[in-house]
């Protein structure tokens, strides 16, 4: 049981310091790979050519509706789904991380595989649905990075990320909660959190808070997706 309780303690801290490390530790690599990227011929728009940025880094983050990747038939109501999905674009000379919310309604041409990972089709589907076909959280979560990677041109995407619902309480309860001031409206979600208000976040209003929806109104992911970036933003404060 102590064990437990180190390694709930330990989470946060390697989760963030895994994002932190992007800004700090790919500067030399970065830096002798740039007389290269200077020498391509970069990407014309207009009447002006503009070549790729190679101290800027991506890390996407997922938050999966599950904890269980188990797959015993071929149903897509199998698996866990990525509820959450932000690229984070940090830029290391800067030192800036500038998210980029994508909506898991997006539709998208799903790769669908059986239950042995063995490649069957192609179907359109929600974007959020690519993870359930993988078998393992690992292989789920590489699915995903490659259909936002297609979605974004093929955009190498360095590294992903991915938190199970489960994990939220444990993990803000350790760092003693997350405060943040909301940027709009949300009192469906409290009556108490009107536009403008500073609150603080315990585990479990953290989970209401970037989860609950209200699924009857067309649209209501959207500010979700909003939430979703405050409460990330805030809580690498």
């Amino acid at each position: 049981m102590k064990n437990r309780r180190s390694l709930v303690k330990f989470i946060p801290l390697l989760f963030i310091v895994l994002l932190v490390a992007y800004m700090t530790g790919e500067t030399i690599a970065n830096n002798k790979n740039a007389e290269a990227v200077k020498r391509m011929e970069g990407t014309l728009y207009g009447d002006n050519r503009y070549e790729a940025n190679s101290h800027i880094d991506t890390v996407l983050f997922l938050g999966i509706d599950s904890s269980s990747q188990e797959r015993e038939g071929v149903g897509i109501t199998e698996g866990g789904r990525s509820d959450t999905i932000i690229l984070f674009v940090i830029d290391n000379d800067k030192q800036l991380i500038t998210p980029l919310e994508i909506n898991r309604d997006t539709m998208v041409d799903v790769d669908i595989y059986d239950n042995d990972g063995n490649y069957l089709a192609q179907g359109v589907e929600q974007l959020t649905m690519q993870y359930a076909y993988g078998n393992t959280p690992q292989k789920a979560s590489n699915l995903t990075r490659d259909k936002v990677s297609d979605l974004l041109g093929r955009k190498r995407i360095g590294s992903v990320i991915s938190l199970t619902m489960d994990g939220i309480e444990p993990i803000v309860d350790s760092i003693g909660g997350v405060e943040l001031t909301l940027q709009s409206d949300e009192t469906d979600i409290d009556p108490s959190y009107k536009a403008g208000k500073t609150i603080h976040l315990d585990g479990a209003t953290a989970k209401a808070f970037v989860h609950n929806r209200d699924v009857e109104v067309r649209g209501s992911n959207i500010s979700r997706m909003s939430r979703q970036t405050q409460f990330m933003l805030a809580m690498f404060q």
